[in-house]
């Protein structure tokens, strides 16, 4: 929203700049210089937002770089996927795939931002070993995991709490859209799922409803060996980036 500053308010420098103005057309000058302020702040905003788009895509590339620079045909197991002439397919975050000397792709569109990190930290880091799924193993206890747990617990746990109603409502459908399906027999909870962002790493997520005492909450759990498949920072920002392609899903629905 535009302030309109008094005189005494506004600094040094707007006053000399509205004092080449009178009356009516003083305000207009001044309201002209705020805006023209604002528009500063925000063309600097945005060389931010591009700076740090531009970081993030070279990180991909960075990546992309290192998996294609030795020998791709492990690419099959380790992800695994389908090799194709163009590259390997898979699902991921519920999409398909496509990684390939020439970048990555989801759902045929460039991915050069948070998930195309992700995706590709995946191929860097990911092993032959199978995934073991249960007994599904909260995010603290794995090794070094310490820094951090209170952000995964804020955003990927706690951005789902306002949301635990309808995820209720369209779970199925959720489950659905990331590769999941029922939770093991035995989780607790009021409701549960599984989703499995990346095909070595599942997640397992538990709600509790509201009631009389308590709030609702959210668990998220992973699978027993998530951890062979990528780093600790990478692995916390699945879970974070599945609640937030889980909240897209309800949204779309709603």
């Amino acid at each position: 929203m535009l302030k309109l500053l008094s005189h005494t308010e506004a600094p040094a420098s707007m006053n000399n700049s509205c004092a080449e103005g009178t009356g009516k057309n003083r305000w207009a000058f001044c309201t002209l210089f705020i805006v023209e302020r604002m528009g500063r702040g925000t063309r600097a905003e945005n060389r931010g937002k591009t700076q740090m788009a531009d970081q993030y895509a070279k990180i991909v590339s960075d990546n992309i770089e290192k998996i294609f620079s030795t020998a791709r045909d492990h690419l099959q197991k380790t992800l695994p996927a389908q090799k194709e002439e163009n590259g390997y397919t898979f699902t991921a975050f519920g999409q398909e795939c496509r990684i390939a000397p020439d970048g990555i792709f989801l759902d045929g569109q460039p991915e050069t931002g948070v998930l195309g990190i992700l995706i590709s930290l995946y191929a860097l880091h990911a092993k032959t070993e199978p995934m073991i799924a249960q007994p599904f193993k909260a995010f603290r206890e794995f090794p070094d995991t310490a820094p951090y747990t209170a952000a995964f617990a804020t955003h990927t746990e706690g951005i789902l709490v306002p949301h635990v109603e309808r995820i209720r409502e369209a779970r199925e459908k959720i489950a659905a859209d990331l590769s999941g399906g029922n939770a093991p027999a035995g989780v607790g909870g009021d409701f549960a799922f599984t989703a499995r962002p990346l095909p070595k790493i599942e997640l397992c997520y538990i709600f509790y409803l509201a009631d009389e005492d308590f709030p609702p909450s959210v668990t998220c759990l992973y699978s027993n060996n998530a951890n062979l498949f990528a780093p600790n920072d990478a692995l916390a920002d699945v879970g974070e980036y599945s609640s937030k392609r889980m909240i897209k899903i309800v949204e779309s629905v709603a």
